[in-house]
């Protein structure tokens, strides 16, 4: 049986947990669509999209990244964790997982409304169930 185990910086080795805490999920879905995807992430907060990786966006430093290949076969996982306007010009915030050295401190802009990358058409959502209110174990 795998344990949960905890590390410090400076301290040889990992030990278990005896009672660590226990994340699941409560509910899930799909969601998709510009107005949808903004909705739900006002309502419950960031949504998991899949996106094209291309060499554009693997090069890519600040600003708001529009591709342009036209690419849209997903092979990658990001959080959208919510949009803005600059200039005219609607952009998601992106979360990615390439590190802090990546990016804007590990996050991009990306234009909004027109699926670039594919992003807004396979997004999913999901709500933790409270596991640790009260040490509840259910």
């Amino acid at each position: 049986m795998l344990k949960c185990k905890d590390c410090l910086p400076g301290r040889t080795g990992c030990w278990a947990r005896e009672r660590a805490k226990i994340y699941t999920v409560q509910e899930f879905g799909g969601v998709s669509g510009e107005e949808d995807i903004m909705n739900e992430i006002y309502q419950r907060g960031p949504v998991s999209c899949m996106v094209a990786v291309t060499d554009e966006l693997r090069n890519y430093t600040r600003g708001i990244f529009e591709d342009k290949t036209g690419r849209t076969d997903k092979d990658h996982v990001v959080t959208v964790n919510g949009w803005g306007e600059e200039d005219g010009v609607k952009y998601w915030n992106v979360r990615n997982s390439w590190g802090t050295y990546w990016g804007e401190n590990g996050t991009f802009r990306l234009i909004r409304g027109v699926n670039n990358l594919g992003i807004e058409a396979d997004c999913s959502w999901a709500v933790p169930k409270d596991t640790w209110t009260n040490d509840v174990r259910n």
